[in-house]
């Protein structure tokens, strides 16, 4: 008699072999295809971590079509819209969406070019759930021939099964691993060796591009002008989930008693993710807004969507520090030298303070819950202002230098 572990092994086994065989298909028809294509070894295919929609993904897909530009022409594997409006001249190629068609046409762009690059991000492990499709698809083409390479990601504490055997099969290529703490994880899961660097988001080049942005920031050099410290906050669906009781209210609660305290502080709200809730930002911030605007009108300022990532880096300059729990809005004030105060989750700000020797300026959501521990928090980083903005820009060239790591080889002959 066969136990129920069994026949459940049995089975998923039975799977795992039937996808094989259909990937093996399915590369077979892709190296095909390919020979019937002009190949041009200059052209190289971005795949992005996911469909977009928070700032952090066009921080990190600008950064990475400009940088990759140097190398050769851009194609982009997403639709063009909103979410994946750049600065560098890209040409599409969607494989979701429109007709049969237009899907053939996608993928004669990408199987033309010479290389295709991954970014990985916090989504390459499938600690948010799936098996990272997206990397299912990445190990095609590069079997298909493309010179592969996964750009910028992250390991978490507990990755997915299914997208941790995506990672263990894939083809040797270069894996750019974008902390230390997330390089020890992926050697120790896979026995491969990864090439430590920083995310490609420290890349980014800041410009102003909207009027909104525009008000924010003369909002924000008029209070500096007036003797008062600036601090950006940011708060979001994933943040708010891990604190206990209601967020909104105990940041209002700590926010509230550190404008009392001093008439020189200033709070300004920025979301970084435009999504409903309860993922994105918009609405947690404008209900932090209509509880601190009554009493500190003239001192507090909600920055009204939609503004580009550049903008927000463009900000960052102008501000004294931050409080957020979305990772790219700190890389946009560590990349301008402003200290930044991470509201921890999935493992990733962890690594990232680690470039910097920060880790002292990490919060976990259940303290941020607490409005004392939260407020006392904040005086302290306020304090240590001097010290910790010398320490960031002292690292700084060598965390861009790490990142640029990400497209270096791209220069070397190519296969």
């Amino acid at each position: 008699m066969r136990c129920g572990l069994c026949q459940v092994d049995a089975a998923s086994l039975l799977e795992i072999q039937g996808k094989f065989m259909r990937d093996q298909l399915i590369v077979a028809a892709l190296r095909l295809l390919r020979t019937f294509i002009r190949v041009d070894l200059r052209k190289i295919v971005i795949l992005p971590p996911s469909s977009g929609g928070s700032l952090g993904d066009q921080a990190m897909l600008d950064s990475t079509a400009a940088s990759v530009s140097k190398f050769g022409d851009v194609v982009l594997v997403a639709e063009p819209g909103p979410n994946t409006r750049l600065r560098t001249k890209v040409t599409y190629a969607p494989l979701n969406g429109g007709s049969k068609a237009d899907k053939l046409r996608a993928l004669k762009e990408i199987l033309s070019a010479g290389t295709i690059v991954f970014l990985g991000a916090d989504v390459i492990d499938g600690a948010y759930g799936g098996d990272c499709r997206r990397l299912g698809i990445f190990d095609l083409f590069v079997r298909a021939g493309l010179r592969g390479a996964c750009l910028g990601f992250s390991i978490s504490a507990k990755p997915g099964e299914a997208a941790k055997r995506r990672l263990l099969n894939l083809p040797k290529m270069r894996m750019h691993v974008r902390d230390r703490i997330s390089l020890d994880r992926f050697e120790k899961l896979t026995g491969r060796e990864g090439i430590l660097v920083a995310d490609t988001a420290f890349q980014l080049r800041p410009e102003v591009t909207t009027p909104v942005m525009e008000e924010a920031i003369g909002w924000a050099r008029t209070q500096r002008a007036q003797g008062r410290r600036v601090l950006v906050v940011n708060l979001g669906g994933w943040t708010l989930e891990r604190m206990k009781g209601d967020g909104v209210a105990a940041v209002n609660a700590c926010l509230g008693r550190w404008l009392s305290d001093s008439p020189d502080r200033a709070v300004l709200l920025l979301p970084h993710d435009f999504k409903p809730a309860p993922v994105g930002d918009v609405e947690p911030l404008r209900r932090l807004n209509s509880l601190l605007a009554p009493q500190f009108s003239e001192r507090v300022m909600f920055v009204e969507p939609p503004f580009n990532t550049w903008d927000v880096k463009a900000l960052a300059e102008e501000i004294d520090f931050s409080m957020t729990g979305r990772m790219h809005f700190s890389i946009a004030c560590l990349g301008m030298g402003t200290p930044s105060l991470g509201i921890v989750y999935q493992g990733k700000f962890e690594g990232l303070m680690d470039h910097f020797g920060l880790d002292d300026m990490l919060i976990a959501p259940d303290e941020a819950a607490d409005p004392d521990v939260l407020f006392a928090r904040l005086n302290k980083v306020e304090q240590e202002l001097p010290d910790l903005r010398s320490r960031i820009t002292t690292k700084l060239p060598e965390i861009r230098e790490l990142s640029w790591k990400n497209f270096a080889w791209l220069g070397e002959e190519r296969a």
